[in-house]
């Protein structure tokens, strides 16, 4: 590995360097003080480590990843669906009991993300997840903030390659519309544990207390997003 390249994270509470791969993307956790060309000289001398754990993450990545194309399984709030692609006038999702329909426009001059139908089918199905999400995920939001007795200022859905949802000292709330595909317990999780950000920015043992309070499985929850993170991201 000749050009390492990486994201680095400082904090004044670290006292050392740390490594971290995920989803084939590294970040070096630093202390705040510490200069960037000690950073360097640390990570060059793990390049061959660093190297050998991307590559071992992007192949687990694409054995696991979603095919898009007719008969594949997709999941929907942790439900299987199996997926069936036609074309169509529109492009469009639908589900019929068992099945996920994703239409896709034909003679389209401007198809999105190429050429490719797969590509097509995917960049379709997650406009569609992420509309979803907000209409979902809103709803629940709305609700579980209410029986915390908590208010947010506003709320967004994205995708990240690495984070469920965030939120921030000023109220606000993102969510990843990739939530959409886990069963509805880890949702729920996942806006639970950013609604307890509000009261909490941190991870103490008074947050994961709140977060106990509302979700007592929260940590079954913890371990489906990780044991399942390849195949949904």
């Amino acid at each position: 590995m000749q050009h390492v390249n990486y994201d680095i994270i400082r904090s004044a509470r670290r006292k050392t360097l740390a490594l971290q791969v995920k989803q084939g993307e590294i970040t070096v956790r630093a202390p705040i003080e510490l200069c960037e060309r000690y950073i360097e000289k640390f990570v060059q001398t793990k390049s061959a480590w660093l190297e050998a754990k991307v590559n071992e993450q992007k192949l687990a990545k694409s054995q696991h990843r979603i095919s898009f194309e007719s008969g594949s399984v997709v999941p929907f709030l942790g439900e299987n669906k199996v997926l069936t692609i036609v074309g169509s006038s529109t492009s469009n999702v639908s589900i019929e009991n068992e099945s996920l329909i994703i239409s896709l426009r034909v003679c389209d001059k401007q198809k999105p993300r190429g050429n490719n139908q797969q590509e097509q089918a995917q960049f379709v199905y997650e406009q569609w997840l992420k509309n979803q999400a907000s209409i979902y995920i809103g709803s629940r939001l709305s609700a579980q903030a209410a029986l915390m007795s908590l208010k947010y200022k506003s709320v967004v859905f994205k995708r990240y390659k690495a984070r469920w949802g965030s939120c921030n000292n000023r109220a606000e709330l993102s969510f990843n519309y990739l939530l959409m595909m886990c069963p509805k317990r880890v949702v729920d999780y996942v806006i639970i544990h950013e609604l307890s950000h509000l009261i909490f920015l941190n991870h103490s043992k008074e947050f994961w207390q709140l977060v106990k309070q509302y979700c007592p499985n929260y940590k079954e929850a913890q371990y489906w997003l990780k044991s399942h993170s390849l195949y949904i991201r």
